[in-house]
């Protein structure tokens, strides 16, 4: 069995966003079973570094717009990367100032076109195409469109790990960017009068994956603006939860100690209540990280703390002191002492 996977962010960065953890960890989790992978995202010089590490071993054409695009490998053989300078060579992934960069359909499916049309041409043909969130969604497209003639029987999976992240088109573009224009309606990909990027993920995978079964459900139970949750419900039947797992190579604070796991565990929650100079005595200890990716968790965190100081458990909010709710937990924990601690994530990393 072998994997096609396309992401916009995976890979060997500097500093690993969110995405790239899971999408590398998942890369790294198939490897291990025996499946043979080709993760392809775009060559960021200011994540990756310069050249001087890495390997061009193919140049050529895609068949989408057109444009030239390189294959470059590092020692990692597991992912590949690819290059076009006006496209990938810039100082941020999505956008600057506050703003998408406003040729983001254009680049993406340009990362589309490109992985599908390096591997058309080597003449690998996986059992199945993998793409990450709205940046790789146009892959499943693409393959039922300008790609029909290798990929169409292949499956395509569509993974969403933040249901909040989209990318918005005007319709003009809608064969630009390879879609076929009778799925533009509101069963299809189009959203309040613009294609959504997610919706094309959605709509032309065979199955949609959720980080979680929790996750799956929350989201067909939740009120998504613009129609959004209606769609998911309407395409129920191939959305599926799968728990995402934990790199224990990563998290496992005993993996080198040779400790025993059972007194190991009773020394890091000791160090962690040393750190946070309070006193944990028999509670269960709730962990809870409030960073970018949160979304409304700490909205849903405030509802229940009351809840919360009733039960013989104590919780540990992690957040960034520049976070505008700081000085809102900073106080329940004046008036929770026992029950409630803070950590500052950055003075923690």
């Amino acid at each position: 069995m072998n994997f096609l996977v396309v992401s916009p962010e995976a890979g060997r960065w500097k500093t690993p966003s969110p995405l790239v953890q899971a999408v590398n960890h998942m890369t790294d989790a198939y490897a291990r079973v025996g499946i043979e992978v080709v993760t392809c995202s775009p060559f960021y010089p200011h994540q990756l570094g310069d050249f001087s590490s890495f390997t061009c071993i193919f140049e050529g054409i895609e068949e989408l717009h057109h444009l030239p695009f390189q294959i470059w490998k590092g020692k990692d053989a597991r992912h590949t990367y690819i290059f076009n300078s006006e496209l990938f060579n810039r100082p941020a992934i999505y956008g600057e100032n506050g703003y998408a960069y406003a040729d983001n359909h254009i680049r993406f499916s340009f990362l589309a076109s490109a992985a599908l049309s390096y591997c058309k041409t080597i003449g690998y043909k996986p059992s199945a195409v993998l793409g990450h969130e709205w940046g790789a969604a146009l892959t499943g497209a693409l393959m039922q469109t300008t790609f029909s003639d290798f990929y169409s029987d292949l499956p395509f999976f569509f993974t969403v790990h933040n249901i909040t992240y989209d990318c918005h088109v005007y319709d003009t573009e809608i064969e630009r960017i390879g879609l076929n224009r009778k799925d533009y309606n509101m069963d299809g990909y189009e959203f309040w009068g613009k294609v959504s990027l997610l919706k094309v993920g959605l709509c032309y995978a065979r199955t949609v994956l959720f980080p979680s079964p929790g996750y799956r459900d929350s989201m067909l139970k939740s009120n998504l603006p613009g129609g959004l949750s209606g769609f998911l419900n309407h395409n129920e039947k191939k959305l599926k939860g799968i728990q995402f797992g934990v790199s224990y190579a990563l998290w496992d604070f005993n993996l080198k100690t040779g400790i025993p796991i059972c007194e190991a565990k009773k020394m890091a929650r000791k160090n962690f209540e040393t750190q946070l100079n309070a006193s944990f005595q028999d509670k269960l200890v709730i962990y809870t990280h409030l960073d970018n990716e949160s979304g409304k968790t700490s909205e849903t965190l405030a509802t229940i703390i009351s809840d919360i100081t009733k039960l013989n458990a104590f919780l540990v909010v992690g957040i960034l002191k520049e976070n505008p709710d700081w000085n809102y937990y900073q106080s329940l924990v004046q008036e929770y002492p026992q029950n409630i601690a803070i950590l500052d994530i950055f003075e923690s990393k």
